[in-house]
């Protein structure tokens, strides 16, 4: 029996206002570290205005590429995209959870029901 791909997302690319495509690792924990930005998940990283615009492509870890938006057009997001998003947050979201006995902390401030920080 084949081995059951991967469908985790291990980077996401974009086009940049000069031309030049640049990636982001996602980490350990299955979110991005980017900049001075907190540690966001995939979903919430393809919605932010200078990713958006420039056309993000999820690169999956078993090497499968998928365009987020449809022809570039950030208002339209592909369901495909949509949902190896959810799968992908589902399945961290599982893991960090299933571990009730850990004494360690979820990395990175691991917030599923809504962000203490902004309330």
């Amino acid at each position: 029996m084949p081995k059951k791909k991967s469908r985790a997302i291990s980077r996401i690319s974009y086009l940049t206002k000069g031309g030049k495509r640049e990636a982001v690792q996602v980490g350990d924990a299955g979110k991005i570290r980017f900049g001075s930005y907190k540690p966001i998940a995939p979903q919430d990283f393809v919605r932010l205005f200078f990713v958006q615009g420039g056309d993000p492509v999820l690169t999956l870890k078993d090497g499968d590429k998928l365009r987020v938006y449809y022809g570039g057009d950030p208002t339209q997001m592909s369901a495909q995209a949509q949902g190896v998003m959810e799968n992908h947050a589902a399945y961290y979201e599982t893991l960090y959870r299933s571990s009730p006995d850990d004494t360690l902390e979820i990395p990175f401030d691991w917030v599923w029901d809504l962000d203490a920080d902004i309330y």
